[in-house]
């Protein structure tokens, strides 16, 4: 018998070839999601999952989050006040035993009229990575 091929039942005269399935590419999972900090949503990449954060990143961003409250006016003595809160509410990564991070400039920049933008950036310790998180 001419012309024997694979079929879905097993061997036949019009049986069709089957191309193996494609596999999958190996998904990274992280164990903190990145959140824009501008927007205060969380990222998502092309495929639409969550895009991995660093955990000590994560971190400092709610922090900074959940410390720090918007001011009526934007002067010296509430950029200095915010700059106290927010030294505050890191103290538990930057303190103890073994601190996670040191904090290496906390700035606030103006980028337009009524609109207070706050970088931090530290050193973390773990990694001894510089990292910056903007709110």
């Amino acid at each position: 018998m001419s012309g024997f091929g694979t079929g879905p039942y097993g061997l036949g005269p019009f049986g069709k070839a089957v191309l193996p399935p494609e596999e999958p590419k190996p998904k990274i999972l992280h164990s903190s999601r990145e959140i824009n900090g501008v927007t205060r949503r969380y990222v998502l990449d092309s495929d639409g999952n969550f895009e991995g954060m660093d955990d000590i990143a994560q971190r400092v961003l709610l922090l900074v989050s959940y410390a720090d409250t918007e001011f009526k006016f934007i002067t010296d003595r509430d950029n200095e006040t915010s700059r106290q809160r927010i030294e505050a509410a890191l103290s538990v990564l930057t303190s103890g035993k073994t601190p996670a991070i040191r904090i290496e400039a906390i700035e606030f920049t103006n980028p337009s009229y009524g609109l207070l933008q706050k970088r931090i950036t530290y050193t973390n310790l773990r990694t001894n990575t510089q990292q910056t998180v903007e709110l």
